[in-house]
């Protein structure tokens, strides 16, 4: 009771800073006045130096080197408020063990006045060393405030009384924080291309306590990462709850409770959770590391104190926008694919569904690029052929475009002008085949907008072909029904039905038909439609074609033909002998631009049946001519291909030809 007295006393004393009081007590022979010899060092000893969060560190306040007689002693102990928290004097030290008073007072925050007196106790005399006091202080925090190794001092200074002959400079210790308790880590080693999905597990192990809820923020680059889900694994298969919000842009919030399930055992080594992700398209044009970490932790798994990890996930350049066929350029052959998959004649991929869709999903605004959903128009075919033309500039992805508002009301290639303007028509498209292959037949509307119900009769060359079944088009993929019976050898009955009806207003196909060409047949065949009723009873109709391919024939070759002037015109015909099954054609001229202008091209017979055939100037004395349809050359072709048109300034021209492709099947013509 006397030493509770004595030292609520001290407290007092320290409070109002009467260290003058202490010195009545002090003996005039040992005092050592300001300005004399230092007595010795005072040393901050941390005991432990490294700790974590929750943890007791003891700070130890020592002299050493000790010259000079001690009854009493004053000093502040400053420490960091945010790491730190107060918890009194811990112990006396070795060399204050009997002393009759010694207390400790926070008079600020982070700063605790210390003093002590020995009173009827042992003195302290010259040549001891040693332990004054023992301070406690708590490693205080939470996650986001401090980092693992971020350190800090504990400082000794304002030193009064006894204390003042020994070191008038600050004397601090350093500590170190360790930030864990247990261990949360992300995989170090990811990578991934444009539309991977990747797993992203979230390990816990080394946890000191067992885990029964958690909750932490998983933070990730939005441009590169979408966040398809976040799954259980087996060490929460029978938690109560597994619950994932998106709480900003490039920011989830995961949150588990086990309720009755099996709480992660001390000591795990194990994944919880599994984050997963698709790679989205960016135009990142080489190899990037982007970051990703997991952080914020809170609930169950914040008494861990785990460590923000952090991670980076390799991510390889997006395909480039129109290039459908992946081969690192942009082409008529490109332009041809994307024609097909609007056709129905190509099941596209994901990655041909972004690289087709040039313009970004206008006009299919809001949908996503699925095979449900299919984006890809003629229009799309029409930018990517542009591009190769150099008449336009496709962005590297589709992430860096923005739909220019609605564009419904595109204009077909096929049809020539907006659909709405004319009269609905309908016609089987034209296609070839080889003995034995399978073939499909898209079923073309000139336009779709308001159809709800049809009905029509197909008839096919039952000789040439063997009827196999009808499919929905992209266009059709939500009607009830469509389906076709082979009523007659040669006649097939097709009829489709859905309450809501399609709402574009572009030209495509209602339906394919999926045809088996017979052995040993060759020749030409046509394709017919008729008996039409309900919403299409006043459509009109045309024919389409059906040729047997004899084999694969040897591609002829192409060259420019004997040029002449006409009006101050050059025309020099490029021609081509014994062509055959070129749908898409790519080709390079070189002309002295001091002798001749560049006007453009005309179209012949033989390349009548391309949608799109197209010529510009891509540099000095350079000209790209390419072309694409829906059939091309399909037979055994010989003659006058098409024509190039210059102005003459000057006569002696010569025109070269560098470069002829089939960019569809990527071999060389020339």
């Amino acid at each position: 009771m006397k030493k509770r007295i004595l030292s609520g006393f001290l407290s007092s004393l320290i409070v109002l800073g009467f260290y003058g009081t202490l010195a009545m007590f002090s003996d005039n022979d040992s005092a050592v006045s300001w300005g004399q010899t230092a007595c010795g060092n005072v040393d901050v000893v941390l005991a432990p130096a490294t700790a974590e969060y929750n943890e007791t560190v003891e700070v130890c306040i020592n002299i050493s080197g000790n010259q000079c007689l001690m009854r009493f002693f004053g000093f502040d102990l400053f420490f960091d408020t945010s790491m730190f928290s107060y918890q009194g004097i811990s112990g006396v030290g070795c060399l204050t063990a009997d002393w009759s008073l010694l207390d400790g007072n926070e008079i600020s925050s982070g700063q605790v006045r210390i003093g002590g007196i020995s009173g009827i106790g042992t003195d302290i005399t010259a040549t001891q060393n040693g332990t004054l006091v023992k301070v406690n202080l708590l490693v205080i925090g939470h996650s986001g405030s401090h980092s693992d190794g971020d350190q800090s001092s504990i400082t000794v200074n304002a030193y009064l009384d006894g204390l003042v002959a020994y070191t008038p400079q600050p004397s601090s210790g350093i500590f170190t924080l360790i930030v864990s308790s247990g261990d949360i880590s992300l995989p170090t080693s990811l990578s991934g291309n444009w539309g991977d999905v990747i797993n992203i597990p979230a390990h816990i192990a080394n946890n000191t306590s067992q885990v029964s809820d958690f909750k932490f923020d998983f933070v990730y680059d939005p441009l590169v990462i979408e966040i398809r889900d976040v799954e259980r694994t087996s060490a929460i298969q029978n938690w109560t709850t597994l619950n994932w919000t998106q709480v900003s842009s490039g920011r989830i919030r995961v949150t588990g409770q086990a309720g009755s399930g099996t709480s992660l055992p001390a000591s795990s080594d194990q994944d919880f959770v599994n984050v997963k992700v698709q790679i989205t398209c960016v135009s990142y044009g080489v190899n990037t590391y982007v970051p990703f970490r997991i952080e914020a932790y809170q609930d169950g798994i914040s008494t861990l104190y785990p460590k923000v990890f952090s991670t980076n996930l390799l991510y390889y350049p997006c395909p480039r926008l129109g290039d459908v066929n992946g081969d690192g350029n942009v082409t008529p052959g490109d332009a041809q694919i994307a024609f097909e998959i609007f056709l129905g004649q190509v099941t596209p991929s994901r990655l041909q569904l972004t690289t087709a869709d040039a313009n970004s999903g206008c006009p299919c605004d809001g949908l996503e690029h699925e095979a449900a959903n299919n984006c890809i128009t003629p229009g799309d075919a029409q930018w990517i052929f542009e591009h190769y033309l150099v008449q336009r500039t496709l962005p590297g992805c589709s992430a860096d475009y923005t739909c220019p508002g609605s564009s419904a009301a595109e204009v077909s290639l096929l049809a020539h002008g907006p659909p709405h303007a004319k009269k609905i028509s309908i016609y089987p498209l034209s296609n070839t085949g080889k003995a034995g292959e399978l073939v499909i037949i898209p079923i073309m509307v000139s336009n779709t907008e308001g159809i709800r119900k049809f009905g029509f009769d197909l008839i096919f060359p039952q000789e040439t072909l063997d009827y196999i079944g009808t499919l929905a088009s992209p266009l059709t993929q939500g009607f009830e029904e469509i389906n076709g019976e082979e009523m007659f050898p040669g006649i097939i009955r097709i009829q489709g039905a859905d309450p809501q009806g399609i709402t574009a207003r572009i030209q495509g196909s209602l339906c394919v038909v999926v045809f088996q060409v017979k052995d040993n047949v060759w020749g030409t065949s046509s394709l017919e439609l008729g008996n039409l009723n309900d919403d299409l009873y006043a459509a009109r109709t045309k024919s389409g074609i059906f040729r047997v391919k004899i084999g694969d024939i040897d591609k002829g070759s192409i060259h420019l033909g004997q040029a002449f002037e006409r009006s101050g015109r050059l025309i020099v015909p490029v021609e081509v002998f014994d062509l055959s099954e070129v749908k898409a054609f790519s080709l390079e001229f070189a002309y002295p631009e001091e002798k001749l202008d560049f006007l453009g091209i005309k179209q012949t017979r033989l390349s009548q049946d391309y949608i799109s055939v197209a010529g510009n100037e891509i540099g000095e004395g350079l000209i790209r001519v390419g072309g694409y349809g829906s059939t091309g050359l399909q037979d055994r072709a010989s003659g006058e291909f098409l024509r190039l048109v210059f102005k003459v300034k000057e006569s002696g021209a010569e025109i070269e030809l560098l470069k002829a492709e089939d960019d569809l099947k990527g071999s060389l013509l020339y």
